[in-house]
């Protein structure tokens, strides 16, 4: 499937602005060492408080309880340095606590443990410039277990080979009040973000997680409010996974999903969205031509009072097929209804909209074949049939109970409608 081009635009414009508010400033420079106050192992906390730190290796070693950790600018590539320390001191880092470094298929990860209170973050607002990535497609970029009020902020985090990968991006085991602000999490990573068994409330914010090869987020076996503010999740293999519990929430404000995102999202129960932008998305879309046996879906809710007129943009067209609901006969509004689960082929009521611009208008026993445009202005959809002109116009429906869209099509004096 693609994203769609009204989806692109937005996703550009939320992009653009998170750049210009990126812009408004950077963080001040670390002083000279003179400056700044040393400490045993050879670390400065300087006067703005943070542990400036520009090596993989101080990074690990800078991780304690109450550390504020400012990674300067630049792209650490942290399996480097992790194997050559995990080759030595009975794989620990050396002066390091709360920092474990693991085994995986192909290489090394990196485990921080029970640390509370610490914070990392990017060296300027502008996430890309301080990015943080492993070799091995199935370790973890960053995993946390057991910490406490973590903040991570202003970077990018992936895997450095774009391969398919079963290691995540980041993973929090059994940690509690997670802050994640303007950040980058990309694929491979097989998820973007998991939040494990254990965990209680995490909020993220600005933040874009995208082209994950399994889906952007993974969230089960947690407590407390799990929230999600101002992101995007796109170009994932789908958005993921929620395994709610009796006292976990999750709430997605005002985000933006892509059509895989969207296609996981708008068909789950069991979260809040408020104010999302969904992809204008058609479970049908990039339909492979065949009507398999059982292949009607429950609808959504059909309720032409709620519904809301929907811009009649080709890219959703394109390669989209319809299912039949009913047909309303235009002046005395008798109805047919049409048994869409119905597995018979002479039974159903099925449209397809091409990508060539071809496409067709299946009913009991007819079939009508048509070339097809859409006036995005007018909201019409117009198809040209043996001399007849066949006219639809798409509509939205979205509810606490139900989100989708329908598509009516008028011809011979009906109004069919179909989802």
């Amino acid at each position: 499937m693609k994203i769609n081009r009204l989806f692109r635009i937005l996703i550009a414009a939320a992009l653009a602005v998170s750049m210009v508010l990126a812009c408004c400033g950077c963080r001040q420079e670390a002083p000279a060492a003179g400056g700044a106050a040393g400490d045993a192992e050879g670390l400065y906390l300087t006067p703005d408080g943070y542990y400036h730190v520009d090596t993989v290796e101080n990074l690990l070693r800078a991780i304690r309880p109450g550390a504020s950790i400012l990674l300067e600018p630049g792209l650490y590539d942290m399996s480097e340095y992790m194997v050559k320390a995990y080759g030595a001191a009975d794989f620990k880092v050396d002066g390091v606590e709360y920092v474990e470094l693991r085994q995986c298929a192909d290489g090394v990860e990196l485990v921080i443990k029970n640390v509370p209170d610490l914070s990392i973050e990017g060296g300027t607002y502008i996430c890309g410039d301080t990015e943080l990535t492993i070799d091995p497609r199935h370790g973890t970029v960053l995993t946390f277990e057991g910490c406490s009020n973590l903040t991570l902020s202003d970077m990018t985090l992936g895997h450095a080979d774009l391969g398919d990968c079963s290691g995540d991006v980041i993973d929090l085991v059994r940690c509690a009040d997670v802050r994640l602000f303007n950040m980058d999490l990309y694929g491979c990573g097989a998820v973007g973000l998991d939040i494990g068994s254990g965990t209680e409330n995490v909020f993220v914010y600005n933040t874009v997680i995208h082209d994950c090869s399994e889906g952007a987020l993974s969230i089960y076996g947690c407590t407390g409010d799990i929230i999600f503010s101002r992101c995007i999740f796109t170009g994932s293999a789908g958005g993921g996974w929620y395994d709610p519990t009796d006292t976990s929430s999750l709430t997605f404000d005002r985000c933006a999903f892509g059509e895989e995102e969207t296609a996981t999202w708008l068909y789950e129960d069991g979260f809040e969205a408020v104010d999302c932008v969904w992809a204008m998305f058609n479970p049908f879309s990039d339909w492979d031509g065949e009507w398999d046996d059982g292949w009607g879906y429950e609808p959504p809710l059909f309720d032409v009072e709620q519904f809301d007129e929907f811009p009649a943009y080709k890219d959703f067209m394109d390669g989209s097929a319809w299912i039949g609901y009913e047909a309303v006969a235009i002046g005395t509004g008798e109805t047919t209804y049409y048994d869409y689960m119905s597995e018979e082929p002479d039974e159903r009521v099925c449209a397809e909209f091409r990508e060539d611009g071809g496409g067709y208008l299946e009913l009991p026993g007819e079939r009508l074949e048509f070339e097809w445009s859409a006036d995005e202005e007018e909201g019409v959809i117009t198809m040209q049939a043996d001399g007849q002109t066949l006219y639809g116009r798409l509509y939205t429906i979205d509810t606490e109970e139900s989100y989708g869209f329908w598509l009516s099509i008028q011809y011979n004096e009906r109004l069919i409608w179909l989802y």
